[in-house]
């Protein structure tokens, strides 16, 4: 699962896993931020205040992470396509640029993080950079994208042949010039 900072990664995780546990799964759930956090996975700063990762050792632990779940693991974070876990599907999740950037506010990032997220969310940073994980990819915005995605997800784990959901692609660089024209206060 992964997405740009603010599009609703681990709300949808979290909704999977659930119904995955619904239908007699036992799911692990694992943060990438979480483990980043909690090991010191971690060289320094940036200068907006973002962790600079260090990637191999987080590989190395996300790896053994995956190996220690018993069946499926659900892995979270913007970071998925930095790294080699070699994932059956990956989804990546979108949100429209104009609720992102109401919610990147919210959560108080600087204008700098928000450009930066503002436009790897425009230009699909997290699902170009998955695509040569040989893993299914779907990308999901809406809730019935989301659901559609959840029932194939579950089939898969049941060990039978859903229909494939529909990838669906979204065009964000007219939002992305929107912004631009709004006011340019993220310096484009």
């Amino acid at each position: 699962m992964t997405g740009t900072p603010g599009t609703g990664k681990s709300t949808f995780a979290k909704r999977l896993a659930s119904r995955l546990r619904s239908a007699g799964a036992q799911p692990a759930l694992i943060e990438i931020n979480d483990l980043v956090h909690k090991n010191k996975l971690y060289s320094g700063k940036d200068k907006s205040g973002a962790k600079i990762v260090r990637l191999a050792p987080l590989n190395k632990m996300l790896t053994g992470a995956i190996k220690k779940s018993e069946g499926v693991a659900i892995v979270v974070g913007h970071l998925v396509p930095e790294l080699r876990i070699n994932q059956k599907i990956t989804v990546v999740t979108r949100l429209d640029l104009i609720a992102l950037e109401k919610r990147l506010k919210a959560r108080r990032y600087s204008i700098d993080k928000m450009r930066e997220n503002l436009i790897s969310e425009a230009v699909d940073y997290c699902g170009a950079n998955s695509l040569d994980k040989g893993a299914e990819q779907y990308q999901v915005e809406s809730t019935k994208e989301k659901d559609a995605v959840i029932r194939y997800i579950l089939g898969v784990a049941k060990g039978t042949k859903p229909k494939r959901p529909i990838s669906v692609e979204h065009a964000k660089l007219g939002q992305l010039v929107h912004l631009i024209d709004k006011g340019n206060r993220y310096g484009f």
